[in-house]
């Protein structure tokens, strides 16, 4: 796992004492916040330090966790960093409001360490993203902006990654979290051929990386790539297609969040994109091609 600062965010101090000595553990560098206006207090002190928020959603005092969140998520500076809540909220309905609100990850309270340390691990992975992108982009905007259909070819997550965040951002940030979803499954589950079960032992096991980069080197993915097309409509919307090369999946399965898979630290990506793009992303044929119609923002 790589090292991280980490924002830790309870109104406990036993809860906060056991984050901090677990995190530690792992050398990352932990900061504790015991309600919400400190939490915002100390991430708009340092905005590029952290790699990652770990909130606690009910504090009976001050603000709340979803409060909080929506504070990150307004703010242009603080809006990349990825929140993990966790709670002993557990309803389908409250986690399904807490991933709409912008929360990546959801961990059921008590926790174990390894739920902790996999949900963390993916949401530095994802900080990580995010300052490769800017720096390689931030010069680029007008280039970008001048586009108004195009299509693109990919192979990679890193590539993914990039192509999600340039086009994504030509209509909104939300964009940039629908397309950098439904690449990434084109990518693992479309055209390698990983599992839902072998992605969860991947990232038990710290490997998922590694594994994508030997799967993408085997005879049969080696040419196998990602088409993601982009369309501007009359009054300043988007079309956006995914397609991959894979076999399709039964992606009626995944649009809504299963309870079964509600606190697993992968699996909801697509009906977070589905959520997120207020139910205008469709499937075709089997699965293996997505359009997403986006309005004017």
């Amino acid at each position: 796992m790589s090292l991280c600062k980490i924002l830790a965010v309870d109104d406990n101090p036993t809860n906060l004492e056991i984050l901090q000595l677990q995190l530690q553990s792992e050398k990352h560098e932990v900061v504790l916040a015991n309600d919400g206006e400190v939490a915002l207090e100390i991430l708009r002190a340092d905005p590029a330090g952290f790699g990652c928020v770990l909130l606690d959603r009910r504090m009976p005092e001050g603000m709340d966790g979803m409060e909080v969140l929506q504070h990150i998520r307004e703010d242009r500076c603080l809006a990349h960093i990825s929140v993990i809540f966790q709670s002993a909220k557990v309803m389908p309905k409250d986690i399904v409001d807490g991933l709409s609100a912008g929360a990546r990850y959801y961990l059921k309270k008590p926790f174990g360490k390894e739920e902790l340390f996999a949900a963390v691990r993916s949401a530095i992975f994802e900080f990580e993203k995010y300052q490769s992108l800017y720096a390689r982009v931030k010069n680029e905007e007008s280039y970008w902006s001048m586009w108004q259909s195009g299509t693109l070819h990919l192979r990679t997550l890193d590539e993914g990654w990039f192509i999600a965040y340039r086009l994504g951002n030509l209509h909104s940030a939300s964009m940039v979290t629908i397309l950098t979803e439904i690449i990434r499954n084109a990518v693992e589950h479309g055209n390698l051929g990983i599992t839902y079960h072998e992605k969860s032992q991947f990232l038990a096991d710290d490997i998922l990386d590694q594994e994508i980069e030997r799967r993408l080197l085997l005879p049969e993915h080696c040419d196998k790539y990602v088409s993601v097309q982009m369309e501007r409509t009359t009054g300043g919307g988007f079309v956006f297609r995914v397609q991959d090369q894979g076999d399709g999946f039964d992606w009626r399965r995944y649009l809504t969040i299963d309870p079964l898979r509600l606190t697993d630290p992968h699996g909801k990506g697509v009906a977070l994109a589905n959520l997120m793009s207020g139910g205008r992303l469709s499937f075709i044929g089997n699965g293996n091609e997505v359009v997403i119609h986006a309005p004017r923002p």
